[in-house]
Parts: C-alpha cells; sequence; structure tokens
C-alpha cells in the first residue's frame, strides 16, 4: 500500500507542478459535479460468526459459489463550494446469489454443517460514501489537500441450508457499518479537456475489543469533449476489516471484505 500511495502522489505531484509552469487550463470555479455510470466491481468477503466455541471462517466466493465480478451501478456528485472547498456523495450497491453444494462442514454460530448440504445465500452491500474536501494548495490547472468522510458500509447476508434427510436452517443478518476516514486529494487538468482526480482515504480504529480498519482510494480520468459534459473511467479500491463486532445479540463476528474495479460513466458540470 505505502508503494502504492507514493506511486500516485509522484505522478499527481509531478503532472500537477509540470502543468502549473504550462498553464494549460484553469481550475473551473464554482462547479458542480454529476457522475453516472456501471461499475464492474471484483470482491473478495470472508466471514467469521462465533456462538459458543470460534466460528468458522467463510469465504463467500469459494465456499458458498458466490460470483466474485458483478455489473453495479455508481453515482457520485461533487459540489464545489469555494475555490478550496467541496464535498462529494457516493452511492453503490453489489448483490450477489450462490447456490451450491457444500464440499467441507462449516459452522455458523452453534450450528454446524456437514459436506454434501445443499447451500443457497445471499450478500447483498450498500456502500454510501460523504467526504469533505479542503484545498491546502490551489492553482489554476491543479489542486491538493485533505479530506475527512464518513463511509457506510449496509450488508445483508442471509442462507438456507437443506440437508440429505429433508431437514432445513436458515438464518440472515443485517449490519451498518460506519466509518470516519482522513487522507488526500488532488484534481489536475493534464489538458484543457482531461481532468483527473485521486483520492486516499483510511481510518484505523480500536474500541472496546471491536478493531476496525478501512482504507478507500480511487483515481479517476475524464475528458470533456463538451464544454459541460464528458465520458469518464475510474479505479476503484476500498478495503474493510473489523473483528470482534456484534452481528447480533448472540453472535460476534469478523469481516473481512474488498471491492476492486473499473467503472465507465457519463459526467456533466455546471
Amino acid at each position: 500500500m505505502k508503494y502504492l500511495l507514493f506511486f500516485y502522489c509522484s505522478i499527481l505531484s509531478f503532472g500537477a507542478f509540470s502543468m502549473d509552469s504550462l498553464k494549460v487550463a484553469k481550475m473551473p470555479k464554482y462547479r458542480y459535479y454529476v457522475y453516472a455510470g456501471t461499475f464492474f466491481p471484483t470482491t473478495e468477503t470472508t466471514l467469521r460468526v462465533d456462538g459458543k466455541f470460534v466460528g468458522t471462517y467463510i469465504n463467500l466466493e469459494n465456499d458458498f459459489k458466490m460470483k466474485g465480478k458483478g455489473i453495479s451501478f455508481r453515482t457520485e456528485a461533487i459540489a464545489q463550494f469555494s475555490p478550496r472547498s467541496s464535498v462529494s456523495l457516493t452511492y453503490f450497491s453489489i448483490f450477489n446469489h450462490g447456490n451450491n453444494t457444500l464440499d467441507r462442514d462449516i459452522t455458523y454460530g452453534d450450528s454446524t454443517f456437514h459436506a454434501g448440504a445443499n447451500l443457497d445465500s445471499y450478500f447483498n452491500i450498500r456502500f454510501m460514501g460523504a467526504s469533505y474536501r479542503y484545498s491546502i494548495f490551489y492553482k489554476e490547472n491543479w489542486s491538493l489537500g485533505l479530506t475527512t468522510g464518513l463511509r457506510v458500509l449496509n450488508m445483508d447476508v442471509g442462507a438456507t441450508l437443506k440437508r440429505a434427510n429433508g431437514d432445513s436452517y436458515s438464518n440472515q443478518f443485517s449490519v451498518y457499518i460506519p466509518v470516519v476516514l482522513f487522507g488526500i486529494h488532488g484534481s489536475a487538468y493534464i489538458t484543457p479537456k482531461l481532468l483527473a482526480r485521486y483520492s486516499l482515504e483510511y481510518f484505523g480504529i480500536t474500541i472496546q475489543g471491536i478493531n476496525g480498519r478501512v482504507i478507500d482510494n480511487r483515481l479517476t480520468l475524464e475528458y470533456y469533449f463538451l464544454k459541460n459534459f464528458a465520458l469518464g473511467g475510474s479505479f476503484t479500491n476500498i478495503s474493510y476489516k473489523v473483528k470482534d463486532f456484534p452481528l447480533t445479540s448472540r453472535f460476534d463476528g469478523e469481516v473481512s471484505y474488498s471491492i476492486t474495479g473499473f467503472a465507465l460513466y457519463a459526467a456533466a458540470r455546471f
């Protein structure tokens, strides 16, 4: 991660200072940006649910045969209230479903499901984010500064298991995981029509035995073929890891969840 951060920051800094000397474009002021497009995420999910004893680690993509790749709608908006201050909002959702025959025993809470049983499961997430950005450095064609934001990950998980003797078992839970992040952001006009943005936000904390870490970084490029309209693409990597937090009144759990993918979108500014 530190090498990735160094690479991004080096590219952004070099491009920004180079363009500052060339003065190829001016940063627009007091503008609103709206984005909508298709997100192609790859997910990796590991869950652990504890009952009276330590539960089994479950990889949803492998053990539950859920698709690790998919297509999602993603939308974002940025409101720039002054040359240095802006707020961004982001939303997307991912819905996964799996059906398979277990090839190993799995412990869920106080129950053990044996190999050979049929499992029908789902794992849905809704991701909501808001960030405030302040540009410490603001030039005609680039800006660089600090950011703080709130991320809320809503997870809906459920499973229905049918044993060979006809018995069945169902369980589900829904949990919201909010976290406040801090980081850096930057934007620069590479050419008068090509705008690049980058943000990296991170937070880790331990409270009353609950340990969590979240990393959210994103790189976008958008080309304004018309004055106020653009086509663009972005790369996103989001990583959640939360240990020993209450999933239900009976069970504690652990979630390790990562989303990596590209998005293609249309953008408008006004």
